[in-house]
């Protein structure tokens, strides 16, 4: 039975587009009635809402403002003063203590490292002579 329906919705195109009209009207539907069943009640309309106070009554709470109470910051003083270190600031330079403490002479690891690849590609060179 289920593949009828699927072969007959595989060759029918018309069979096929109503097939995905009717699925889409359902979830339409559903979705519908959803949004209504969780809708808040509204408010009843038999009450007019509260009038609006005209501007002749609240013009003498409201305060006197002027341009001086405003409270601009000074741009340029923000630009000059830094609240971060923009960069790292120099050390000492080192004693010969601590030079020597650190110190390791780069030609010994860079012997030691031709050394290993010379061993590796002479390896290479001779693998194949017997």
């Amino acid at each position: 039975m289920r593949s009828r329906v699927l072969r007959a919705l595989r060759d029918d195109w018309r069979l096929t587009a109503a097939a995905f009209l009717g699925v889409g009207v359902l979830a339409a539907l559903v979705t519908i009635v959803a949004v209504l069943i969780t809708r808040p009640p509204s408010e009843p309309t038999g009450e007019a809402p509260p009038p609006a106070p005209s501007e002749a009554d609240i013009g003498h709470a409201l305060p006197e403002i002027g341009v001086e109470d405003f409270v601009v910051p000074d741009e340029g003083e923000r630009l000059e003063t830094w609240w971060w270190q923009r960069y790292r600031t120099p050390g000492e330079p080192w004693d010969p203590e601590q030079v020597e403490r650190f110190w390791q002479d780069p030609r010994e690891p860079a012997l030691e490292y031709l050394r290993t690849r010379n061993n590796e590609e002479i390896e290479r060179i001779f693998q194949n002579v017997p």
